[in-house]
């Protein structure tokens, strides 16, 4: 074997194998790895490929495929590591999501649900607001500020009459907000009661469920959580809408205007501008707002400032904000919590008013007396009424000689017969009248104008034999849909069963507002009503100037509008009725 050999193995043997020419060809067999083919080759060829054990010129190449596995096999492994912590995460923080909003939705329902939550008047003081309860005559949310605002009123009446701590109005005002409290207290209690808000947070979380979480994964109240109340948005306007008419001042409450355009009640802060610690509240509630979630920041701010923020403030205010806690059981991620807050507005607005209160206007008797030359005849006063009748009286003519008889006709002051003309019917100043009256009825219309009123009153006529009117409001109380109505005592109730014709004034005062007088010169107009003389006797007849004078007096007696009355017109009418004439003795 040359020297170019090694082992015995030509090196030209070698070469051809390592590096295949042109002609040769590299393919895979299962026994021996990579092989190079060629034509037919030399003996040395044959010999190599006899001794390496496969035929026809075969040499064995490095094989790499272990290693490559290894890098495959980890890289599928990381791979599949990293999808793993994907999904998990994914799962988790999506799940995490749908508590989050399983509990704004059910927190959201509890704020929607919770004005159905309500209480009902249980004693007098309460039953004073049974004309502010809603259609199932109860008081919740919605209408509690109706409440606080009536108490309001009787108080603000109260004080115009101003007879004086004690008396029946401010007692009856005290009565009013005792009444008030009292519900409010009731109502609270309700509302923090946690049990109804579970009941409604689940109605909702239930169907809600975490899908993410697992199959098995739902939203259950965490009962002894955050379940809280607070007090949002003090100082804004609530659900009571006001005109600064209906106040019997000018100067005693205090109002807003809201972002409507309209005065409001505002809420969370005292009500009087003189600051008692018996003041009077409402509710706030925005105009234009809904029921929504709000933050837990200021959830949290507007619970701990319950009483620091005003003079006097709410001692145990009724609250507009709730807060609830929900978790996930029967997940995959068992415990996870969430808090949501939401602030109620119930989106209705009332006005002020007492709905079932009322005026009475009462028509004393008219009275009529006679004199003859100046001289009074007591024995013929007497009394008229309403309807034109003739009255007549024989009288000496105080000579001794003749006879003087009057004939008067009276009542034609009534005419045309209506309740308007019974109250304007002289020359008088009239306007305080129609001050008190208007201002009065709109504490149960609010939206009562002058022309209203006066169509009222000249809508009701008069009946005879009936000295006491009523003047009322009817409509839907609920809605504050009335109008101002008058009616004689005798049918009042067929139009406003509720009505008490015997309940009186609560004022130990009654003031003159106006007075009426009409006759003969200085006076430029005659009176309504007229007379005519006869004189007869044995001489010479001389008929002198005969006459008719009216005058009138209408009071004030005013009511804080507790048990209904908001006050008493009485009007006293008097006819005097001059006739003069002689009879001369003939000489």
């Amino acid at each position: 074997m040359s020297g170019g050999d090694r082992n015995g193995i030509p090196q030209r043997a070698i070469r051809a194998l390592l590096v295949p020419s042109s002609d040769q060809r590299l393919r895979y067999r299962p026994d021996c790895g990579w092989i190079a083919s060629s034509p037919p080759a030399s003996p040395d060829v044959r010999r190599f490929g006899d001794q390496v054990g496969c035929g026809n010129m075969v040499v064995h190449l490095r094989d790499h495929r272990g290693g490559v596995m290894l890098v495959i096999v980890a890289c599928i492994m990381l791979l599949a590591i990293l999808v793993g912590a994907f999904v998990y995460y994914t799962l988790t923080f999506g799940g995490s999501q749908e508590v989050r909003n399983a509990v704004d939705a059910g927190t959201l329902n509890v704020g929607q649900q919770i004005t159905e939550v309500k209480v009902k008047a249980e004693n007098d003081e309460e039953r004073q607001f049974e004309d502010v309860a809603d259609s199932q005559n109860k008081f919740g949310l919605t209408n509690i500020n109706r409440v606080w605002a009536k108490a309001l009123l009787v108080r603000l009446n109260a004080d115009a009459i101003a007879d004086g701590a004690g008396s029946g109005a401010a007692s009856h005002a005290d009565a009013l907000r005792r009444g008030a409290q009292s519900l409010s207290d009731k109502l609270i209690k309700k509302l923090k009661d946690n049990e109804g808000r579970y009941f409604f947070f689940n109605l909702i979380t239930m169907q809600n469920d975490p899908k993410m979480l697992g199959k098995k994964a739902q939203i259950d109240a965490e009962k002894g959580g955050f379940w809280k109340e607070s007090y949002c948005d003090r100082k804004a306007e609530s659900n009571i809408t006001v005109r600064p008419e209906q106040f019997p001042g000018t100067d005693g409450a205090v109002i807003a205007k809201a972002p409507d355009g309209v005065f409001h009640l505002p809420g969370y802060t005292p009500l009087l501008k003189d600051f008692s610690t018996d003041n009077y509240y409402c509710v706030p509630y925005k105009v234009g707002e809904s029921t929504h979630l709000t933050s837990r920041g200021f959830f949290d701010l507007n619970s701990l400032l319950k009483n620091t923020d005003t003079a006097g403030g709410w001692a145990n205010p009724v609250p507009n904000a709730f807060s609830s806690e929900g978790k996930c059981v029967e997940g995959k991620s068992t415990g996870m919590k969430a808090v949501a807050c939401v602030q109620v507005n119930p989106q209705r607005t009332f006005k002020l008013a007492i709905p079932h209160s009322f005026v009475r206007v009462k028509l004393n008797k008219n009275r009529i007396k006679f004199r003859v030359n100046g001289i009074s005849h007591p024995e013929t006063d007497g009394e008229y009424g309403t309807v034109p009748s003739t009255l007549s009286h024989s009288f000496p003519d105080g000579f001794g000689v003749g006879i003087v008889t009057a004939y008067a006709t009276v009542g034609l002051e009534y005419l045309p017969p209506n309740l308007w003309k019974a109250i304007y019917a002289l020359p008088g100043d009239h306007d305080e009248v129609t001050k008190v009256l208007l201002q009065r009825c709109r504490e149960f219309a609010p939206d009562a104008s002058e022309g209203d009123l006066k169509s009222a009153l000249m809508n009701c006529a008069l009946v005879p034999g009936e000295d006491e009117y009523f003047i009322f409001s009817v409509g839907d109380d609920k809605t504050g849909n009335v109008k101002v109505t008058v009616a004689p005592a005798s049918v009042a109730r067929s139009s406003a069963s509720w009505l008490d014709l015997k309940a009186e004034p609560d004022s130990s005062s009654e003031n003159k507002i106006a007075s009426e007088f009409v006759g003969p010169v200085p006076a430029p107009v005659p009176a309504p009503n007229v007379v005519l003389v006869s004189v007869a006797g044995a001489g010479v007849v001389v008929y002198l100037p005969s006459f008719v004078t009216e005058s009138a007096t209408e009071k004030w007696k005013p009511g804080s509008g507790y048990g209904q009355c908001l006050g008493e017109l009485t009007i006293d009418r008097d006819t005097t009725v001059d006739a003069n004439g002689v009879v001369e003795p003939i000489p």
